[in-house]
């Protein structure tokens, strides 16, 4: 029993039962797993299939004479490396068929396809597995929000380590979840401008009406969280930079103060004739007092002139 799961995980073209129509899954496409598909589905065009191996495409649909091609970028967070990338979702659908291609990676695709939804066409399956990846894409935003108010705590913290590293690791995770983002509800609007040859699109009006706001949603929360990410990035060079300086001005103040010390110090090592206190019973701590009056003359005259 467990050697036919293991198999059955193993499949990269499974046809999921129960739909009414063709339903296959395609997990982690290459060459000879479309070319399966293609077997099954001659209609398909090689180019088509060709775009579901890597690189990733940009979000777009295509209208073909029997079905439509469609291409989603989804972000997924990676945990080793506290970065979020990207992963490529396409779909061919058809009248009676549906043809899902994908890395395996999304969870909320083998949940889905685990339900085998009864009654209901290729199309609106799309729609519905759509919403829910789109969905299930908020708690990656809460994330970020997160980390965006810790790095807030740290940059006026005395022990902020590698703030500036964190602060660009997010900024790129949210530039990478608007790369993936973009143009999904440009692709749903298109498809609702489809003609009734596949799918009727008013029966889907609703639902991707309902779906292009969540992708809206999505859109004016990493417009926000990318404008706080740079506001927190040129706070954080600006403090920096001010830090800098006063560890600079106070370096000059020192340098300022060190060098009468020096210059007095030189002038009593100069073997002259008639040099003050030289053979006095108390010249060197005469001399070494000298020093010390000229340095905190200097010192009082800086503070004077708030140098330090």
């Amino acid at each position: 029993m467990k050697n036919e799961i293991k198999n059955k995980k193993d499949l990269r073209v499974e046809e999921v039962p129960g739909a009414g129509f063709v339903w296959l899954d395609v997990r982690r496409p290459d060459a000879a797993t479309l070319k399966e598909v293609k077997r099954r589905l001659p209609h398909l065009v090689e180019e088509d299939l060709d775009d579901c191996l890597p690189p990733f495409e940009r979000p777009k649909l295509i209208e073909r004479e029997h079905y439509l091609f469609m291409v989603l970028l989804y972000p997924i967070y990676d945990a080793k490396n506290k970065a979020i990338r990207q992963t490529e979702m396409d779909f061919f659908i058809g009248k009676d068929f549906l043809v899902m291609s994908h890395e395996g990676v999304l969870p909320e695709v083998n949940r889905f396809t685990a339900r085998r939804a009864l009654g209901v066409s290729p199309a609106r399956l799309v729609v519905e597995l759509a919403h829910e990846l789109s969905v299930s894409r908020f708690p990656l935003l809460t994330g970020i929000s997160n980390e965006l108010m810790a790095i807030e705590r740290r940059i006026f913290g005395e022990e902020n380590g590698d703030l500036i590293r964190d602060i660009l690791r997010v900024r790129n995770n949210i530039l990478s979840f608007r790369e993936a983002m973009q143009g999904h509800a440009a692709v749903f609007r298109k498809m609702l401008g489809h003609d009734e040859g596949l799918f009727n699109p008013d029966d889907l009006r609703g639902d991707c009406d309902e779906l292009t706001s969540h992708i809206d949603d999505i859109w004016n929360f990493l417009a926000g969280d990318k404008e706080t990410a740079e506001a927190l990035y040129d706070s954080h060079l600006s403090l920096v930079t001010m830090r800098t300086n006063q560890a600079i001005k106070n370096l000059s103040g020192l340098a300022f103060i060190i060098f009468p010390m020096s210059l007095v110090a030189a002038i009593f090592s100069m073997r002259a004739e008639h040099m003050p206190f030289v053979g006095n019973p108390h010249d060197f701590p005469l001399m070494l007092g000298s020093i010390f009056l000229m340095m905190l003359g200097t010192t009082l005259f800086l503070r004077w002139k708030k140098w330090m």
